[in-house]
């Protein structure tokens, strides 16, 4: 109404808001008059009734009527002016049909529909829509696929992970520790490590634990019972000892206080040792007196002396099964391992064999006269 008075009100006049009070003033600046209870209605004449006259007024409405060519200033009470209400509630059936026909668009079109409704939407109106969405997108998929039988494609998943993402992992539900446990995903962490850093692969065989990580039959040995989770639990409980023996090598290697034992060589003619190679059990020593001498790991005494070469020994390797030696004498030997017995006597090389290497099939060695000879 009070928008319907300012469109239709004489164009001499204008319509000040205010806080409480309403003034209406032509450009004449005439004063305001204050009216309390009623206005003269024989002054008012208005080309389109807006208020009823007092004499009119039905029960349903209580406004009087005003006339033009009276500057009038009417006295409100605080109130809050809002728009003619009317019901707006979607009624079901025109529900059903937004419905059926955002079912009839494609996957595209749906989207870019619910795309532009949500930029239309209100701050306070988009926050209750994410937190409509934020628990359906958030699902145990793990347990999903665990419950419907689908354990290996879970296993695969959490394989890879790190290990600090693992210990967190294991402690989201049960479900996702029997997960891992059943699926020993730290033995897999643990074989990984030893196939790609050379300290874990030292530590396994130092340690003597690189042996439980070969099984038997279906490649697995449970140290602790025959049931396959307190399998999984020995390598959880053997993966924090592993990284407490690593901490400690490291600490030892940067503090630099080490424990020294010196080896004797007990020879009269010897004035160095130029080669040597060693594990948990034995030394194996190249002296510059033409000799091999394999020494204890533990009691550090000598237990064998190979005599074959001329002169000193440069250079050796081994095996488990044989040592192979090059000499400033220009000559490669090969010895029993376990015996020390000389096999075999490779001359090829002109000057002193400065150095070799070999696998299970083929030895390669250079030397003082400038060749390399591939055995």
């Amino acid at each position: 109404a009070l928008l319907k008075l300012y469109t239709n009100f004489n164009k001499t006049k204008q319509l000040d808001l205010q806080t409480n009070h309403i003034h209406l003033t032509d450009k004449m600046n005439t004063p305001p008059q204050l009216i309390d209870d009623e206005i003269d209605m024989d002054r008012l004449d208005l080309k389109e009734d807006i208020f009823p006259s007092p004499r009119q007024m039905t029960p349903n409405t209580g406004a009087t009527r005003l006339m033009p060519n009276d500057c009038v200033a009417i006295n409100f009470s605080p109130m809050v002016i809002s728009p003619i209400s009317r019901n707006s509630a979607l009624n079901s059936e025109d529900k059903q049909h937004c419905i059926k026909k955002f079912e009839s668009w494609n996957e595209h079109e749906q989207i870019e529909f619910v795309k532009e409704l949500i930029s239309r939407m209100a701050f306070h109106q988009q926050e209750k829509v994410n937190s409509f969405l934020e628990p359906i997108l958030q699902r145990d998929f793990i347990s999903e696929l665990a419950n419907r039988g689908l354990d290996n494609i879970a296993c695969y998943i959490l394989s890879s992970l790190d290990e600090r993402s693992l210990c967190r992992a294991e402690l989201v539900c049960r479900t996702w520790y029997d997960v891992i446990m059943k699926a020993k995903l730290w033995r897999k962490l643990i074989m990984h490590n030893i196939r790609t850093q050379p300290l874990w692969r030292g530590l396994a065989e130092r340690r003597k634990w690189g042996q439980f990580l070969i099984g038997r039959s279906s490649g697995e040995i449970a140290p602790i019972g025959g049931n396959l989770q307190l399998s999984g639990r020995y390598y959880r409980l053997l993966y924090p000892c592993i990284i407490q023996d690593i901490k400690v090598l490291e600490k030892n290697w940067q503090t630099g206080i080490p424990r020294m034992n010196i080896i004797q060589c007990n020879s009269s003619n010897s004035k160095g040792v130029y080669c040597l190679q060693y594990d948990d059990r034995k030394i194996v020593s190249g002296l510059r007196d033409n000799t091999i001498k394999i020494w204890e790991r533990d009691t550090l005494n000598c237990v064998q002396i190979l005599k074959g070469h001329t002169g000193s020994v440069l250079c050796l390797q081994y095996d488990e099964n044989v040592i192979i030696s090059g000499s400033s004498d220009s000559t490669i030997r090969v010895w029993d391992v376990h015996t020390g017995a000389m096999i075999k006597t490779l001359i090829h090389h002109c000057e002193a064999v400065l150095h070799l290497r070999f696998d299970g099939v083929n030895m390669v060695t250079c030397s003082k006269d400038r060749t390399i000879a591939a055995w």
